[in-house]
């Protein structure tokens, strides 16, 4: 629900409709903040792939805060974008520690959600840079770095779920 809003705000951005794009940024972060708390409280470890929802979402959330930074020539949402972005590798990580690999030779759509998971983020890191380059801001180069593993890096344990096929 979270993603599915945030790719919707992105498009409303795309498309020029600024107040709706808002609108939607808000929407995902109040539904962000709905799902997360159950979510958080039913947590086991280890973890399947769909707890990395939690990171799909925040980078997600994101992506649109990025575009309307642009939009609305709003600093704050760009650093609020940066901190989405950040917690989103953090809860990958912090999952991706906790997962059982095994999960992965099962067929579940684990394999999924980790490689969405990367993209998103991707997306989201990628957009950061791309304004932090336009304003010289000298955090764009460590930053793009960082873009550029995520988008080489294969989902974890991929490469093992393909040969237990």
């Amino acid at each position: 629900m979270v993603a599915a809003t945030a790719v919707l705000g992105a498009a409303a951005d795309g498309l020029g409709w600024v107040a709706l794009a808002s609108g939607l940024l808000a929407a995902a972060l109040v539904l962000f903040i709905l799902v997360s708390v159950p979510v958080l409280r039913q947590w086991q470890t280890p973890t399947r792939g769909v707890s990395v929802l939690l990171a799909v979402a925040l980078a997600s959330i994101s992506v649109v805060a990025v575009e309307l930074s642009a939009a609305d020539k709003v600093s704050w949402l760009l650093t609020a974008a940066e901190v989405c972005c950040g917690l989103a590798l953090v809860a990958y990580l912090f999952v991706l520690r906790r997962f059982d690999f095994r999960e992965l030779q099962r067929g579940r759509v684990d394999q999924w959600v980790a490689g969405g998971a990367l993209a998103i983020a991707t997306l989201a890191g990628g957009e950061i840079c791309l304004r932090l380059r336009a304003s010289g801001h000298p955090f764009n180069v460590p930053l793009a770095a960082v873009v550029t593993v995520l988008w080489v890096a294969p989902p974890p344990g991929s490469l093992f779920s393909w040969s237990a096929r």
